[in-house]
């Protein structure tokens, strides 16, 4: 990535704004007793209504891997890694979630790859709807054009321990109502299709986030329609995990390239980053109730605007935070 030169520089301060082997099953809904000995109807409306609409859930691989694994006790899927990039197929309607592990502990495997396509998947628990275990390579989530995807869950709802990237072609909604919306080391978005991310905390949160390929071969750089909202005192791109520390120092980067277009509603801050803010394409946000960009080391935060940058209707310009 080629890093523009500041055009000046300004105190943090002027940042201030005001205003599934084949291996299926459907899950059925919860329902609470009023005291009487009738159930409410609400949440099995609902979950009838998903069902009818998406069908029956399935998942298969179609590269590589093994069978996916059903713990029915527990309404969750298991993928293990394999030493060549394996890649999943799946469909219709879960209420429960998928996990990614490396139980044979491999020394060398590939990422993974889910093509979500016309798929619904909700994670009633306070758990992670899509979760990768693996310390190494990513999870790819992927909607293929014409199809689309909701993932909704509680905690975070899609997880990965290493890298994480998303996108394709189709239309993707990331629900998470208590937590991040995705969570990841470098996040990476791809494709031309339209996605919706909306968490109680940080839409996004990791360490770095790309709207390019990560240097893979196989994905493109993002030209779609990329919509955040946060909460209210968090940020739409939180990329400054980390503590600190020497081992796990305070990193994080963004760079939004020339053709994506990113939509901010309704977050405490655009972002929090450390090291490079960059748009080259168009950033648009508003409702922001705080300082636009955040960071945690003073005078180190480079903001380079080659592109559209505009808060709350202000435009920002290049400078050091």
């Amino acid at each position: 990535m080629k890093k523009a030169k500041l055009t000046f520089t300004m105190l943090a301060s002027t940042l201030l704004i005001s205003s599934c082997a084949v291996t299926s099953s459907s899950s059925s809904g919860k329902s609470s007793d009023d005291g009487s000995g009738s159930e409410t109807s609400t949440i099995n409306s609902e979950e009838s209504s998903l069902q009818s609409e998406y069908g029956e859930f399935s998942i298969s691989n179609t590269k590589n891997g093994s069978a996916p694994v059903f713990d029915d006790s527990r309404n969750v899927y298991t993928i293990q890694v394999s030493e060549g990039k394996a890649i999943y197929t799946c469909s219709g309607y879960l209420n429960g979630k998928i996990e990614i592990l490396n139980s044979s502990s491999l020394a060398s495997y590939k990422g993974v790859e889910l093509i979500m396509n016309d798929c619904y998947i909700k994670n009633d628990d306070d758990g992670i709807a899509v979760d990768y275990q693996p310390s190494g390579k990513y999870v790819q989530i992927d909607v293929e054009s014409g199809k689309k995807a909701t993932i909704v869950s509680n905690g975070v709802a899609i997880n990965s321990e290493n890298n994480l990237r998303f996108g394709g072609d189709g239309t993707l909604k990331v629900v998470s109502n208590n937590s991040h919306g995705l969570k990841g080391e470098k996040i990476g978005c791809y494709g031309g299709g339209n996605i919706d991310i909306e968490a109680s905390a940080d839409a996004i949160h990791g360490h770095d986030f790309y709207t390019n390929n990560l240097e893979d071969t196989d994905t493109i750089d993002f030209s779609g329609v990329l919509s955040l909202r946060g909460g209210s005192s968090e940020q739409a791109l939180d990329l400054c995990d980390g503590s600190g520390s020497e081992d796990d120092p305070w990193v994080g980067s963004v760079y939004i390239g020339s053709a994506a277009t990113v939509n901010v509603s309704g977050a405490g801050n655009v972002g929090r980053a450390n090291i490079l803010f960059q748009v080259d394409g168009t950033l648009d946000a508003n409702n922001i109730t705080g300082n636009p960009l955040i960071t945690k080391l003073e005078g180190a935060l480079s903001v380079v605007v080659n592109g559209s940058f505009t808060v709350n209707g202000t435009a920002i310009e290049s400078m050091t935070v």
